[in-house]
């Protein structure tokens, strides 16, 4: 539980994902016993509720938020998320599968204020396909990938549930 409590105070995260099994929220009240001792760029000394750790940070993708870390030579496979990557996800947002899919589904419940493309029309990674109004919010739906529009199943004007088809891509 140590390497959450360190994840958390360097890159001030909210939840850690370590080895794909074991989640954790983090309350940074949790960190007051926590002592630090910088070695190195990338390696660590810290005392912990009276016990000591040797951290080395191994491989870091700042970008994706995962990190490759070895405490006491035992190595660790986390992935963070700050507090609006854990809102986006419990809206349905799958940032990695999006770019896979061809079937542009809605996000969540809410109406289809306008439709910016056409049945045939070519689209690139991130133009905005459709905007879909939820929670008094406009959110942009956007192409996950280059393609071309082959089907809008989506109307302006019309109320849409959570994972319903809106839009297919070829």
């Amino acid at each position: 539980m140590l390497f959450f409590y360190l994840i958390i105070l360097f890159l001030t995260m909210f939840k850690a994902t370590v080895n794909k099994s074991f989640t954790k929220k983090i309350d940074l009240s949790d960190l007051k016993e926590l002592e630090l001792n910088h070695i190195s760029n990338s390696k660590l000394q810290l005392r912990y509720q009276s016990k000591n750790y040797e951290l080395e940070i191994v491989e870091s993708n700042f970008n994706a938020k995962t990190y490759q870390i070895k405490i006491n030579g035992n190595n660790y496979n986390v992935n963070l998320a700050d507090e609006l990557a854990i809102k986006i996800g419990k809206m349905g947002f799958e940032k990695n599968n999006s770019k896979k899919l061809n079937s542009i589904i809605a996000p969540m419940p809410g109406l289809i204020l306008n439709i910016n493309v056409k049945e045939g029309q070519k689209v690139k990674n991130g133009d905005v396909l459709l905007v879909l109004e939820a929670m008094k919010m406009e959110n942009s739906i956007t192409a996950p990938k280059d393609g071309i529009i082959k089907l809008i199943s989506a109307k302006k004007g019309t109320t849409v549930e959570k994972g319903q088809h809106l839009i297919e891509l070829s």
